[in-house]
């Protein structure tokens, strides 16, 4: 009985093997390597069977790869709260807009592809389960911030525009931001990217955008889009194929290029999807479904709503020394919220700018010319109060002034090399008073020290004109009662008059008001009747 069993056990055995030769020589080298790959894939299990031609052209990955565990960008899933909190923009829904929300029925797979393939884009716009996903996503549970991003894409997509255009570059990148920050000037990611587009520190100072604690240029929509531009050329120019520069903008250039030599030197975003980290391998699918949401909207019952004209209507002014929010906002009577909204790159509401180094201020256009008119008055508004303690800091740079009691005070920064002798010879003077004006025991120098290199008396400040009344005329004035908040450049553009003449008329040395004081705002010389 045992050896009957043992002989039949040896049959099945040696028709195992016969079985899996035959298999063996109907297979190539080649497609056993390439069944490996497809089974890396991960492919649905309700996929039809596959014939080794199709899974050749890699057509069968990129239309049914499937993903669970990828990480979405943080940003697109923040809380609409959060967002409209952040973007500091009033939303409402306009009037004679013909579009009417409902949720739409089930869209088939066959009607996506063909919008898909109808975008006039220069990337191909793929279609899989993952994209599919993504693009329900938007339809659904993202709809309501989708409403407010195509409200705010007026203002930032033309200016998108424009940097991609300048540099050659597919138009349908202007999406990016949309994934990349939810088109939030201030987002921060986790691992520290900021700005629309999301650049990391490192990147953003390689191309010249400057941080440091009171400018993040990151956050400003011309210079970062610029630097953008730039960037997405330079990774086109490594990579030639725009999937992957998506997935190179998102991790980095190695990370890419590692996946590739992973993936067998494959120059192919969906042959290398599953050697890419979990935060870049959805990033490609979920661009796709931003740009057809951000298109094809209106089918699925999205309506957009609109922002505060103000918002678009925008122009930029330069300034040419440090100025606070609270000044412009007071003299111009601009609220300060939409000062900060339209300039969100300085952190501290502080433009520290120089004659050297001016900085671009964006206002309501129409507030353009009231700031240029009045800009004396809005430099001077309180500037102790918000600059007394940078007085000191300003005077580090070398060549900087600034003034102390009844002088006006030259400053030097030293450097490397430079002795009491040089310095003297290059700012006309001599050794003896750079000695006198810096308390010197000594001639050693350290490198960094600030030194006091010219001492010139201040110019006096204009006495107040006594007001002379003419010969058979009386003065009439008219009168306002200080409020809480008012401010002489407020009430001079209010009144029709600039600051100095309501200084003069109040016999006003400073710009401090007390409340309930009465204050001339126009006065009239009238002739007496006889």
């Amino acid at each position: 009985m045992k050896i009957k069993l043992f002989f039949i056990s040896t049959l099945y055995f040696l028709g195992a093997i016969a079985l899996f030769a035959h298999v063996i020589e109907e297979v190539t080298e080649d497609e056993l390597t390439h069944d490996a790959y497809v089974e890396s894939a991960l492919f649905p299990p309700y996929a039809p069977p596959v014939t080794y031609m199709e899974m050749d052209s890699l057509q069968y990955l990129r239309r049914n790869i499937v993903d669970l565990h990828f990480v979405e960008p943080i940003n697109i899933n923040r809380p609409l709260h959060e967002l409209v909190h952040d973007w500091k923009v009033d939303f409402f829904r306009p009037d004679d807009c013909d579009c009417v929300p409902f949720t739409p029925a089930f869209v088939p797979d066959e009607v996506i592809i063909q919008r898909l393939q109808a975008m006039p884009t220069a990337m191909e716009m793929s279609f899989n389960p993952i994209v599919r996903s993504q693009i329900d996503a938007y339809a659904n549970r993202r709809r309501d911030q989708v409403a407010h991003m195509l409200a705010l894409s007026n203002y930032y997509f033309p200016i998108f525009e424009e940097a991609l255009e300048r540099h050659g570059l597919p138009l349908e990148l202007r999406y990016l931001p949309v994934i990349e920050s939810a088109l939030n000037p201030i987002a921060v990611s986790r691992a520290g990217a900021a700005g629309l587009w999301q650049f990391m520190p490192a990147t953003a100072r390689g191309f010249g955008l400057e941080i440091n604690t009171l400018v993040d240029e990151r956050r400003c929509v011309h210079r970062s889009s610029e630097a953008a531009a730039q960037y997405l050329r330079d990774l086109y120019n490594i990579f030639g194929d725009w999937k992957l520069v998506l997935a190179a903008y998102n991790s980095g250039r190695g990370t890419v290029t590692r996946a590739i030599a992973r993936s067998g030197g494959v120059q192919d975003y969906w042959a290398i999807y599953h050697n890419l980290p979990r935060e870049t391998r959805g990033f490609v699918p979920i661009f796709i479904a931003a740009a057809y949401i951000m298109n094809y909207h209106s089918y699925h019952g999205i309506c957009p709503l609109a922002v505060d004209p103000l918002f678009l209507g925008v122009d930029t002014v330069h300034v040419h020394q440090n100025l606070h929010f609270e000044q412009i906002s007071h003299v111009l009577d601009i609220p300060l919220q939409d000062i900060q909204r339209l300039n969100p790159k300085f952190r501290q509401n502080i433009i520290p700018a120089t004659e050297n180094r001016p900085f671009a201020l964006v206002l309501p256009s129409r507030s353009i010319f009231a700031f240029i008119q009045h800009q004396d008055s809005i430099y001077a508004h309180n500037r102790n109060q918000h600059f007394n303690h940078r007085v000191l800091a300003s005077a580090t740079a070398s060549g900087s002034t600034t003034v102390s009691g009844n002088f006006v005070l030259t400053h030097h920064r030293v450097v490397s090399g430079e002795n009491l002798s040089t310095i003297a010879r290059r700012h006309g003077t001599t050794v003896a008073n750079l000695r006198a004006w810096n308390n010197l025991s000594s001639d050693m120098l350290r490198i960094g020290q600030q030194l006091i290199v010219r001492r010139q008396p201040a110019p006096a400040q204009p006495a107040l004109q006594p007001i002379v009344v003419p010969e058979g005329h009386e003065v009439v004035n008219q009168y306002h009662r200080v409020q809480r908040g008012d401010t002489l450049g407020a009430l001079a553009i209010r009144y029709g008059t600039t600051v100095a003449q309501l200084q003069q008329w109040n016999r006003m040395t400073n710009t401090n008001l007390a409340v309930d004081r009465m204050l001339i705002v126009n006065q009239q010389f009238v002739e007496v009747s006889r």
